[in-house]
């Protein structure tokens, strides 16, 4: 005799409790052994791993503004550094992905949010603390003052594409006739600001 069974006997309850205990009863899935890095999960762990890009980033920012406010270095070229860093900094982690264990969202956020602010920081920190000094005085033509702030131009337009290093407090500049620069040839090719004096 063959029993069948209505299907509309089996209530929603008794599904729930039919898919708890399968679930309960699968075996875990093989492990190879090595932990999935894993940096956009909706997990704990996961976030964790994402915030700790954060103090990395924002340190990074910090040491790249600051190098670049003394360092001449057009802005335009810094940025292709900065994306040239990016994108060798995923094709690394692409390549790696296997081994690292990484998706494709993981690799874009470790190479915009870590490798390559890290790399330019890096560049820039080598650049600033290998330098050989070397000083340079020029005549002061005219100071535009804005508020607290002021920007000398100097004769022959010399470091006119530089505004960074030509901007000073306006106390500081005074009734300064010439300015000495106390640079330093980064051993990268980018020469450093590391002070100045007035005369």
């Amino acid at each position: 005799m063959h029993l069948t069974m209505p299907f509309r006997w089996l209530t929603i309850p008794d599904l729930c409790f039919m898919s708890s205990s399968l679930a309960s009863h699968t075996p875990p899935f093989p492990s190879s052994g090595r932990s999935r890095l894993t940096l956009w999960t909706g997990d704990n762990s996961g976030s964790q791993n994402l915030m700790a890009l954060v103090p990395l980033f924002f340190l990074c920012a910090f040491v790249i503004y600051f190098l670049l406010d003394i360092t001449l270095i057009p802005l335009l070229e810094a940025s292709r550094w900065l994306v040239m860093f990016g994108a060798v900094g995923f094709l690394l982690l692409y390549i790696l992905r296997n081994l690292m264990r990484l998706d494709l969202t993981d690799g874009l956020i470790l190479s915009i949010f870590g490798l390559a602010p890290l790399l330019m920081a890096g560049m820039l920190t080598i650049n600033w603390y290998f330098s050989t000094p070397f000083s340079e005085t020029h005549r002061i033509l005219d100071v535009e003052r804005s508020g607290s702030m002021a920007v000398i131009h100097l004769e022959n337009d010399a470091y006119e594409n530089f505004y960074r290093i030509r901007k000073f407090d306006a106390d500081e500049v005074g009734r300064a006739k010439k300015v000495t620069f106390l640079f330093g040839e980064g051993v990268l090719g980018w020469t450093v600001k590391h002070g100045h004096s007035w005369n």
